[in-house]
């Protein structure tokens, strides 16, 4: 599928695609699924990193996201320009990043394209000068939907007045297990393992102490719980050195997903997983859409965020964890673990309807 520059698309979409980030590519999976179970016939171009990876992995349209002149052209004549989701109007990762996806923002409304902020995360956005441009920019999109609460207090925080921006949810709340995949052949490592308990990670400050705590915390699974600690990569490259390093650290064995699994197969494993401990918001977002029981490590208010939203539990900040508030927590959701499970399917049976809400929206301004 070639992006042609005279195909007019009904939907462009932006976001952080093409950098084989599990959880950003749930939510183009999600988000494309959804727009074609509502509209089959939808003509959809993505700006990815990778456009010939997207292309074939998503069966769409897509362009180097970088290609501001050939985006202008198809942007121009496109029927929606859909900003989301994930966390895109924020500078804690950089504020060219923020300036990045508001410049797009930007480009569509001077080429009167519509646009739409799609299921996103809003904040933190902390310099003033960003606040001040974000709000500038928000105040005129033509829609906006939110995937939690607290995004909400972010946009009235940023001094957008949007009484119709409206809380839906994460669009990767859609996705449903595939029947007969071969999980045994992708990883056998689990096969024959019970009591799986997943530990997600990501780089963040000094690793270093969290790494040794989890590394305790995998050996006490080990010894104390009678389960398998599984260490899961959601973002391979960035993810794979640090879980590494835990594992040297480690005076028992746990199971180490070294190889690459797709979107799929990663949300197949956290299906098996009896608990999960999670830095990487789209591994708890994985595990509640399939009522995993989960305890979070927070590295950004988005998990708080996340985790209230779904009445889950935090271990707290993960500069100032301890062995002691993890094993704690962890032992007080294994000796419950239904009562938790049943809260995320209720949660889950009101948030998946929301999720969808999102492609409803947007297609709305298709036709």
């Amino acid at each position: 599928m070639d992006s042609n520059r005279k195909t007019k698309y009904d939907i462009v979409i932006s976001g952080y695609y093409g950098y084989n980030n599990s959880g950003d590519d749930a939510i183009l999976m999600a988000t494309i699924k959804d727009l074609k179970m509502l509209k089959p016939d939808i003509n959809i171009l993505v700006l990815s990193k990778i456009p010939s990876e997207t292309k074939s992995i998503y069966q769409v349209d897509a362009i180097n996201r970088f290609s501001f002149i050939s985006i202008a052209k198809h942007m121009k004549n496109a029927k929606l320009f859909l900003s989301g989701g994930g966390s895109l109007i924020q500078d804690r990762t950089s504020s060219r990043s923020l300036y990045f996806y508001l410049f797009y923002i930007v480009l569509a409304k001077v080429l009167k394209t519509p646009v739409m902020l799609y299921a996103n995360g809003i904040g933190p956005v902390t310099k003033r000068i960003n606040k001040h441009i974000s709000r500038l920019v928000l105040q005129y999109v033509d829609a906006i939907t939110l995937r939690e609460p607290e995004s909400k207090k972010e946009l009235t925080a940023l001094g957008v007045d949007r009484p119709d921006a409206l809380i839906t949810a994460d669009p990767a709340i859609t996705l449903e297990l595939p029947k007969g995949l071969d999980m045994e052949s992708v990883i056998p490592d689990i096969k024959d393992k019970k009591n799986l308990i997943g530990i997600s990670v990501r780089p963040w400050g000094n690793s270093d102490h969290y790494e040794t705590i989890l590394a305790q915390v995998a050996d006490y699974i080990n010894s104390s719980l009678n389960a398998t600690p599984v260490l899961i990569p959601f973002q391979y490259h960035i993810d794979l050195p640090i879980i590494k390093r835990i594992q040297g650290k480690m005076s028992t064995t746990a199971v180490v997903i070294e190889n690459k699994l797709d979107v799929i197969h990663t949300f197949y494993l956290t299906s098996k997983l009896e608990l999960l401990i999670g830095m990487r918001l789209h591994a708890l977002i994985y595990a509640a859409t399939l009522s995993v029981p989960m305890l979070g490590l927070s590295y950004d208010s988005k998990v708080d965020s996340f985790l209230e939203y779904v009445g889950q539990k935090s271990a707290g900040s993960i500069a100032s964890i301890t062995y002691e508030s993890i094993i704690g927590l962890t032992h007080s959701i294994w000796d419950n673990k239904e009562t938790f499970k049943n809260t995320l399917e209720n949660r889950m049976s009101e948030l998946k309807p929301k999720a969808l809400k999102n492609a409803e929206i947007a297609l709305k301004f298709i036709g």
